[in-house]
Protein backbone atom coordinates (compact mmCIF):
# COMPACT_ATOMS: atom_id res chain seq x y z
CA UNK A 1 0.00 0.00 0.00
CA UNK A 2 2.85 2.79 0.94
CA UNK A 3 4.29 1.78 -2.53
CA UNK A 4 1.41 2.75 -4.52
CA UNK A 5 0.34 6.29 -2.49
CA UNK A 6 1.24 8.95 -4.20
CA UNK A 7 2.38 11.26 -1.49
CA UNK A 8 5.39 8.81 -0.86
CA UNK A 9 6.63 9.57 -4.42
CA UNK A 10 9.60 11.26 -3.69
CA UNK A 11 13.36 9.69 -2.70
CA UNK A 12 13.03 10.98 0.51
CA UNK A 13 9.84 8.91 1.42
CA UNK A 14 11.62 6.36 0.15
CA UNK A 15 14.29 6.52 2.28
CA UNK A 16 12.64 7.41 5.11
CA UNK A 17 10.65 4.21 4.83
CA UNK A 18 13.58 2.34 3.94
CA UNK A 19 14.94 3.60 7.22
CA UNK A 20 11.86 2.92 9.39
CA UNK A 21 11.49 -0.44 7.79
CA UNK A 22 15.44 -1.87 8.72
CA UNK A 23 15.61 -0.60 12.43
CA UNK A 24 12.36 -2.44 13.21
CA UNK A 25 13.44 -5.60 11.11
CA UNK A 26 16.19 -6.34 13.00
CA UNK A 27 14.63 -4.60 16.42
CA UNK A 28 13.89 -7.45 18.09
CA UNK A 29 17.01 -9.67 16.96
CA UNK A 30 20.53 -10.37 17.64
CA UNK A 31 21.81 -8.32 14.34
CA UNK A 32 22.86 -4.73 15.06
CA UNK A 33 21.72 -2.67 12.71
CA UNK A 34 23.77 1.05 11.27
CA UNK A 35 21.64 2.96 9.16
CA UNK A 36 23.74 5.74 6.91
CA UNK A 37 21.37 7.86 5.30
CA UNK A 38 22.07 11.21 3.27
CA UNK A 39 20.38 14.22 6.09
CA UNK A 40 19.16 16.33 2.96
CA UNK A 41 18.11 14.63 -0.35
CA UNK A 42 16.60 15.65 -3.90
CA UNK A 43 13.22 16.20 -4.34
CA UNK A 44 13.23 13.38 -6.88
CA UNK A 45 9.70 12.07 -7.76
CA UNK A 46 10.07 8.16 -7.82
CA UNK A 47 7.27 5.95 -9.90
CA UNK A 48 5.25 3.59 -7.24
CA UNK A 49 7.12 0.30 -9.64
CA UNK A 50 10.68 2.08 -9.00
CA UNK A 51 9.90 2.30 -5.02
CA UNK A 52 8.07 -0.87 -5.01
CA UNK A 53 11.04 -2.69 -6.69
CA UNK A 54 13.06 -1.09 -4.78
CA UNK A 55 11.77 -1.63 -1.09
CA UNK A 56 11.32 -5.44 -2.35
CA UNK A 57 15.04 -6.03 -3.70
CA UNK A 58 16.30 -4.23 0.04
CA UNK A 59 13.66 -6.40 1.85
CA UNK A 60 14.73 -9.43 0.07
CA UNK A 61 18.56 -8.87 1.60
CA UNK A 62 17.70 -8.05 4.91
CA UNK A 63 15.31 -11.46 5.09
CA UNK A 64 18.69 -13.00 3.58
CA UNK A 65 20.86 -11.20 6.48
CA UNK A 66 18.39 -12.59 9.16
CA UNK A 67 17.63 -15.95 8.07
CA UNK A 68 21.20 -17.00 6.18
CA UNK A 69 23.87 -14.81 7.24
CA UNK A 70 24.53 -15.77 10.73
CA UNK A 71 25.39 -11.94 11.20
CA UNK A 72 26.48 -10.20 14.18
CA UNK A 73 25.94 -6.68 12.43
CA UNK A 74 24.12 -5.08 8.85
CA UNK A 75 24.85 -2.20 7.41
CA UNK A 76 22.30 -0.32 5.38
CA UNK A 77 24.24 2.86 3.52
CA UNK A 78 22.38 5.11 1.54
CA UNK A 79 23.64 7.39 -1.07
CA UNK A 80 22.54 10.23 -3.69
CA UNK A 81 25.30 11.49 -5.94
CA UNK A 82 25.60 12.74 -9.24
CA UNK A 83 21.88 11.97 -10.25
CA UNK A 84 22.15 8.24 -8.79
CA UNK A 85 20.64 6.47 -5.79
CA UNK A 86 22.79 4.10 -4.04
CA UNK A 87 22.04 1.46 -1.57
CA UNK A 88 24.92 -0.82 -0.27
CA UNK A 89 23.55 -3.49 2.45
CA UNK A 90 26.37 -5.26 3.76
CA UNK A 91 26.73 -7.80 6.60
CA UNK A 92 29.66 -9.37 8.77
CA UNK A 93 27.78 -12.85 8.47
CA UNK A 94 29.41 -16.16 7.19
CA UNK A 95 29.19 -15.37 3.69
CA UNK A 96 28.77 -17.87 0.66
CA UNK A 97 30.64 -19.10 -2.72
CA UNK A 98 28.71 -15.67 -5.20
CA UNK A 99 30.77 -18.29 -8.19
CA UNK A 100 28.29 -20.48 -7.99
CA UNK A 101 25.36 -20.29 -9.98
CA UNK A 102 22.08 -18.69 -8.72
CA UNK A 103 20.11 -21.97 -10.18
CA UNK A 104 22.11 -23.86 -7.94
CA UNK A 105 21.34 -22.26 -4.31
CA UNK A 106 18.00 -22.95 -2.63
CA UNK A 107 14.93 -20.51 -3.16
CA UNK A 108 14.20 -17.47 -5.88
CA UNK A 109 15.20 -14.70 -3.57
CA UNK A 110 18.60 -13.84 -5.00
CA UNK A 111 17.44 -15.06 -8.20
CA UNK A 112 14.88 -12.52 -8.28
CA UNK A 113 16.76 -9.85 -7.29
CA UNK A 114 19.04 -8.59 -10.52
CA UNK A 115 15.84 -8.83 -12.36
CA UNK A 116 13.67 -6.45 -10.54
CA UNK A 117 16.67 -3.98 -10.58
CA UNK A 118 17.24 -4.33 -14.49
CA UNK A 119 12.98 -4.03 -14.71
CA UNK A 120 13.30 -0.59 -13.17
CA UNK A 121 16.57 0.52 -15.31
CA UNK A 122 18.80 -0.28 -11.96
CA UNK A 123 22.22 -2.16 -11.56
CA UNK A 124 22.83 -4.87 -8.97
CA UNK A 125 26.15 -6.08 -7.55
CA UNK A 126 26.69 -9.34 -5.44
CA UNK A 127 29.98 -10.00 -3.52
CA UNK A 128 30.17 -12.88 -1.55
CA UNK A 129 32.88 -15.19 -0.01
CA UNK A 130 32.59 -17.66 2.92
CA UNK A 131 33.47 -16.64 5.74
CA UNK A 132 33.84 -12.66 4.96
CA UNK A 133 30.26 -11.94 4.85
CA UNK A 134 28.19 -10.36 1.83
CA UNK A 135 27.72 -7.08 0.46
CA UNK A 136 24.65 -6.26 -1.67
CA UNK A 137 24.80 -2.69 -4.37
CA UNK A 138 21.54 -1.36 -5.68
CA UNK A 139 21.96 1.88 -8.28
CA UNK A 140 19.49 3.43 -10.06
CA UNK A 141 19.73 6.62 -12.33
CA UNK A 142 17.09 9.04 -10.80
CA UNK A 143 14.69 11.29 -13.09
CA UNK A 144 16.17 9.58 -16.16
CA UNK A 145 14.57 7.58 -18.88
CA UNK A 146 14.90 4.09 -17.09
CA UNK A 147 12.34 5.41 -14.61
CA UNK A 148 9.43 6.86 -16.90
CA UNK A 149 10.19 3.51 -18.86
CA UNK A 150 9.31 1.76 -15.34
CA UNK A 151 5.87 3.61 -15.50
CA UNK A 152 4.32 2.34 -18.58
CA UNK A 153 6.17 -1.17 -18.38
Amino acid sequence: VWAVNPRNDTLDALVGYLNQYASQFFESTNVRCRLDVPETLSSVVLPAKVRHDLFLVVKEALNNVLKHAQASEVSVAITESAGVLGIAIEDNGRGFDAATSAENRPGDGLKNMPGRMAKIGGGFFLASLPGQGTKIKLTIKLNGESNAKATNG
